[in-house]
């Protein structure tokens, strides 16, 4: 199920891969995201993972009109 999964997110990880800026912009999501779990933040954790999901899902956007 993994590799399949791999497999089927490779184009969409290379388009993200390929935006300016979007490797560290999504490093300092993961930062927010770690830094308000260690700090015991769940509302904020929680909220920094939404965030970081809807980023995700406007690049996804982006990947299947690239497609079209």
């Amino acid at each position: 199920q993994a590799t399949t999964l791999q497999r089927r997110l490779r184009p969409y990880r290379r388009l993200q891969l390929r935006a300016r800026g979007r490797v560290a912009a999504s490093f300092g999501e993961h930062e927010a995201i770690m830094a308000a779990i260690e700090r015991g933040d769940a509302e904020a954790a929680g909220q920094a993972m939404r965030d970081h999901v809807v980023i995700q899902g406007e690049r996804f956007v982006d990947l299947l009109a690239s497609l079209a």
